[in-house]
């Protein structure tokens, strides 16, 4: 009797040291799940952090069109401040402005200024320290450019602007100029004179170079210009196949100007200006749903009904609300997608196209 309780108990002290090693295992398990995903959190986080410090750095190249005392002085810092404000530790921010042969995104190859960055930092561990390891460095590198672009080419561009102060979503706007001093609407100058930019606003693409230095150039025009042009717009838009495609038809980029950077421009204040310099804030997609003329409140017989699948109006739109100062007012909403200038670009240029004139549109983006 005595031999079998022993034998018994024999085997509960089996079972708990099971279960102990068990746990050990348990425990050593989900330490190691902790580190890993840790330092997957980590290498994620300077990831981010030498990609924005790179690009931040090339801006500053880019706007001081690669100056070497100021441009890559300036670089370096706005560098270093962006890595440390992503999380990465100071004392591990490497950041060199050179010139390097790269590969760039066509394909080819070529002598560049470029501005590399290293992060890092410390991560402490839990698993690992029982193997000798308490603490790993966790590292990122970036490599970033600049340049200009040749061709800026805006697709399905709106050559009209508005200013920041006017941008709203979920509202029906009514766009028409808000130029200090003058009653003349605000078109885009895209090279050719008012033909292109009625057929551009009729929905037809127009190709061209036009943005230099984040500016576009602004000219004065009749109101009554856009009229025609945005019925044109609808006709084209009643003939698509589908709703969408009707709708698509229908909306445009459009370049939101700022309007404090626009006021302190000099020349920009006079009333009978031949033109404004426009300083682009960002472009966004208007929906264009209607067209009101000559200080009325109805809108075009053209017009397409958004209820009805984007067909055309069995009888025009009233506008109890409507700004009846302007001749014309263009109807429609911003849908709320808000994008840079599309653009096609010489990727190997870091020689300004233009250096008699102005300075064209320039551009910095990452390359590793």
């Amino acid at each position: 009797m005595k031999v079998k309780k022993f034998l018994k108990d024999k085997k509960g002290a089996v079972s708990i040291f099971v279960a102990i090693i068990l746990g050990l295992f348990a425990l050593g398990f989900i330490a190691l799940v902790v580190d890993v995903g840790t330092l997957y959190v980590q290498r994620k986080a300077m990831i981010t952090s030498a990609d924005a410090a790179a690009l931040a750095g090339a801006q500053v190249l880019r706007d001081s069109q690669g100056v070497k005392v100021d441009g890559a002085d300036g670089a370096i810092a706005a560098a270093k401040n962006y890595a440390i404000a992503n999380g990465a530790e100071e004392s591990q921010v490497k950041v060199f402005v050179v010139k390097k042969s790269v590969t760039l995104p066509n394909g080819k190859t070529d002598n560049r200024q470029v501005i590399e960055v290293t992060v890092g930092k410390k991560q402490p561990l839990i698993f690992a320290r029982f193997l000798g390891d308490e603490i790993t460095n966790v590292k990122a590198n970036a490599v970033a450019t600049w340049g200009y672009v040749k061709e800026s080419y805006i697709g399905n561009f709106i050559p009209i602007f508005t200013f920041d102060t006017d941008y709203k979503l979920n509202k029906k706007i009514y766009l028409h100029d808000d130029i200090p001093g003058t009653n003349s609407y605000g078109f885009i100058d895209i090279g050719s004179g008012m033909s292109d930019i009625k057929k551009a606003i009729a929905g037809n693409y127009v190709g061209g170079s036009y943005i230099y230095n984040n500016l576009l150039d602004g000219k004065p025009g009749d109101g009554e210009a856009v009229y025609k042009s945005v019925e044109e717009r609808m006709k084209i838009a009643q003939k698509k196949a589908t709703a969408e495609e009707r709708r698509k038809t229908m909306i445009g980029l459009i370049p939101i100007i700022d309007k404090d950077e626009f006021l302190k421009i000099p020349g920009n204040d006079k009333k009978n200006s031949n033109g404004w310099k426009l300083p682009i804030k960002y472009f966004a997609y208007f929906e264009i749903t209607d067209v009101i003329k000559q200080n009325g409140s109805v809108g075009s017989g053209e017009a397409l009904d958004p209820v009805n699948e984007y067909k055309k109006v069995v009888s025009p739109f009233h506008y109890s609300e409507v700004d009846k100062k302007h001749p014309v007012l263009i109807v429609g909403k911003f849908t709320g997608e808000v994008v840079e200038a599309r653009t096609i670009a010489d990727v190997s240029d870091q020689i300004n196209p233009n250096p008699s004139g102005d300075i064209p549109a320039a551009y910095s983006k990452l390359i590793k």
